[in-house]
C-alpha cells in the first residue's frame, strides 16, 4: 500500500536549526522523510540518524542565492527517481520555520494538489506584490492583488500532481529567466501566478481553516491548555508554517519542543 513522504531542503542548516522540525515531526509521523542536504558536519548527521531522516546529498554546485528556486528542480529529480507506485502523497516543506501538531496528510483526500494561503492579499503586502509586479507588471498584479497570498514553503499533493506541478513551475521559471525577469526569490510569486492563474485543478486553502497555518501576517491566536496552536474549529492545525514570526508563537512552541 502506497505511502506518504515529506521533502525539504535544509542546505547549510546545523543541528539546532533543524531540530524542531524533526523532533515535532516524528512525534506524529513516522513515515518516509527525505531532506536534500551538502556537507553537513557529524552532529547533524547523527541527529538525522537519530531520527531516522533520509539524506538526499546534493553533488551540484549550490548558487544559494537562486536555491528557492533551484530547489523545487531537485526536489523533482528525487520524486521522479523514486517507484512512482510507493508514494500516494507528497509534501514539500520548508524546514527552518515549520513545528509539526499532528500528522499533515490528515483530511487531505479531496484534491489532486493543495496550495496554502497566507491570512492577508497579495496587493496589501508590499514584499508579495514587490515580488509579483517585477515578473508580471502592473497588469498582471492588477489581476491578483485582492486575492490571498498563497505560500510557496507548504505544498501537498498527489506524488504524480506534484510531480506535474514542478514541471509547470520549471517551464514558468525558464520563461522568465530568458525574458530577463527571474532572481533569486522569484519561486513565491510564480506559484501565485500559476494558483490563481492556470492552475484550475489546485485548492488554495486558508491560514485556520485547513491543516497549514501560515502565520506571518496572521494577528490573533487561539491555544488550548496544551499550548497547541487552534484552528477556526478549536482543533490543533497539523503543520505551522513561520512560527517564529512572531514572539509568543516562538516562545511556546521552542518551549514544547
Amino acid at each position: 500500500m502506497p505511502s506518504n513522504i515529506i521533502i525539504g531542503a535544509a542546505f547549510n542548516y546545523k543541528k539546532d536549526t533543524i531540530y524542531p522540525f524533526i523532533a515535532s515531526l516524528r512525534k506524529v509521523f513516522d513515515g518516509k522523510v527525505v531532506l536534500l542536504t551538502k556537507d553537513i558536519d557529524i552532529e547533524t548527521h547523527e541527529l538525522y540518524k537519530k531520527f531516522q531522516i533520509d539524506i538526499y546529498d546534493v553533488e551540484d554546485q549550490i548558487n544559494f542565492d537562486y536555491i528557492n528556486v533551484m530547489r523545487f528542480e531537485l526536489f523533482h529529480r528525487y520524486l521522479t527517481k523514486v517507484d512512482s507506485t510507493a508514494y500516494d502523497k507528497v509534501l514539500i516543506a520548508d524546514t527552518r520555520d515549520i513545528v509539526f501538531q499532528s500528522d499533515p496528510f490528515n483530511n487531505t483526500e479531496l484534491s489532486n494538489i493543495y496550495f496554502y494561503s497566507e491570512p492577508e492579499l497579495i496587493g496589501a503586502c508590499e514584499t508579495n506584490s514587490s515580488w509579483y509586479k517585477q515578473l508580471y507588471g502592473d497588469e498582471g498584479l492588477s489581476v491578483v492583488k485582492n486575492k490571498l497570498i498563497v505560500c510557496g514553503g507548504t505544498i501537498l499533493g498527489k506524488k504524480k500532481s506534484i510531480v506535474n506541478f514542478i514541471e509547470v513551475l520549471w517551464s514558468e521559471i525558464v520563461r522568465l529567466v530568458q525574458a530577463g525577469k527571474a532572481f533569486g526569490t522569484c519561486d513565491q510569486a510564480v506559484i501565485n501566478y500559476l494558483a490563481h492563474n492556470i492552475m484550475n485543478e489546485c485548492l488554495i486553502e486558508r491560514t485556520f481553516h485547513s491543516n497549514v497555518a501560515t502565520l506571518h501576517h496572521a494577528k490573533r491566536f487561539t491555544f488550548n491548555s496544551s499550548g497547541q496552536l487552534l484552528n477556526a474549529s478549536g482543533i490543533p492545525t497539523p503543520v505551522i508554517h513561520q512560527y517564529d514570526r512572531h514572539v509568543i508563537t516562538q516562545k511556546i512552541f521552542q518551549h514544547q519542543i
